[in-house]
């Protein structure tokens, strides 16, 4: 529907996605690394980026 991951997160409520604050944060996190070369991620921080869309993935039944 040409609408982007941004749109939908907005659109998003919690009742949807119970840790949408987080995936939410998760994707800004996301798009920095992508647009910034510079940007730099810590063990922890990589950590909790892969925890949160872990947790999204096994909700919706993605993954295991």
């Amino acid at each position: 529907s040409g609408d982007t991951m941004d749109d939908r997160l907005k659109r998003a409520s919690g009742e949807q996605i119970p840790n949408i604050e987080a995936l939410k944060q998760a994707h800004r996190v996301a798009g920095k690394i992508m647009r910034d070369p510079e940007f730099a991620v810590d063990k922890e921080m990589a950590r909790d980026l892969i925890k949160v869309y872990q947790e999204l993935f096994s909700e919706f039944g993605i993954v295991e």
